[in-house]
């Protein structure tokens, strides 16, 4: 996911400033006018009263939403559900727990992902007495990009519950008979977040990190861009043996001791694994308790006949998905209503 990082770091904070303002605002707005108590127990049949439903989407994916990555406006244009409507649903009518679970999520908040800033404006579109039933999960198996992320999540642990797990994670298929992998990494001395190297005190692309893999493809296929600043990719890869889990494992540890099926199932899942994404997608079963409502997914490194089957797998599983014309660098599904 190699973009504009600049441009879109800007875009990013000026994005949620605003959006949370806008929020804000118009929320204490209807508070002072209507005197709705948004602590109380009545606030939840004040919602559909005074219109909170067309409010709350208007902000999170209307014109005057911040986020406008092709992965968010599909989250919140799809014919199927809304992201802001399910969202709704969820903490409003049905009281259930809001679970968001990011794998590969590298150092958390960062300018190329798609949809970060979308879950932040989603989140504080709701008083704050609802946070505490937001879950959002941060998965990371890189030792170093692990290590930034927890001090990251303690910077925006004001937004709602998070939490961080250092493993990687496999497909429910793998027949591994070790709970560890060899994974591919950088050293520690590239700063996860900028790129430089306080070793040669050279700086490599902000996304260098990033392509940390159980495979050491994709830390090969930028070998030009440490030849760029005279440097040998291979001096700089490190190889760790690191703790796995399978997709459904990690789920139940993530959701916990459930005891309802609303309360069981992801709301939001996202997947960049480098190059294994596809893998953990197929390895989704019919039966599976644990079917994202809203799925995204990295296709641009499945080879394009494996992208064809995991889409049409997903399909059969019961998701409406993004159109893919073999450019798109993610997939998103949205699992239709039975």
């Amino acid at each position: 996911m190699q973009r504009n990082f600049m441009l879109l770091s800007i875009l990013i904070v000026f994005g949620i400033l605003q959006i949370n303002d806008i929020v804000k605002k118009n929320l204490q707005l209807l508070v002072k006018t209507k005197k709705i108590d948004l602590t109380s127990s009545s606030f939840d049949s004040s919602l559909k009263d005074e219109n909170y439903d067309e409010h709350i989407n208007e902000f999170v994916c209307g014109k005057n939403a911040s986020a406008s990555s092709l992965e968010w406006n599909f989250l919140c244009t799809n014919h199927e559900t809304k992201i802001s409507s399910d969202a709704i649903e969820r903490m409003f009518k049905s009281t259930s727990e809001i679970n968001i679970v990011q794998i590969g999520a590298h150092v958390g908040f960062e300018p190329n992902d798609p949809i970060a800033m979308g879950i932040v404006s989603l989140i504080d579109s709701f008083p704050k007495t609802f946070r505490s039933r937001f879950h959002w999960t941060f998965v990371e198996p890189s030792p170093p990009n692990y290590k930034r992320l927890v001090q990251n999540l303690d910077k925006y642990s004001h937004i709602c519950n998070m939490k961080s797990i250092n493993a990687g994670v496999v497909s429910d298929l793998s027949n591994y008979t070790d709970n560890s992998l060899i994974f591919y990494s950088l050293k520690d001395t590239i700063d996860p977040e900028t790129g430089f190297d306080s070793l040669s005190n050279k700086t490599l692309p902000a996304y260098i990190t990033q392509v940390s893999s159980f495979s050491k493809a994709p830390i090969l296929f930028n070998r030009r861009q440490f030849r760029k600043v005279g440097l040998n990719v291979n001096d700089y890869i490190v190889k760790t043996k690191v703790q796995t889990k399978p997709f459904s494992a990690l789920m139940a540890e993530v959701i916990g001791n459930a005891t309802s099926e609303q309360h069981s199932t992801p709301f939001l899942v996202l997947i960049d694994t480098e190059g294994f994404d596809c893998d953990i997608v197929q390895g989704i079963s019919f039966d599976s308790k644990y079917l994202p409502k809203f799925l995204v997914f990295e296709v641009k490194q499945c080879r394009e006949k494996y992208t064809k089957e995991t889409k049409g797998h997903l399909e059969k599983l019961g998701y409406t998905l993004t159109q893919d014309d073999g450019r798109v660098e993610n997939i998103v599904g949205v699992l239709r209503s039975t």
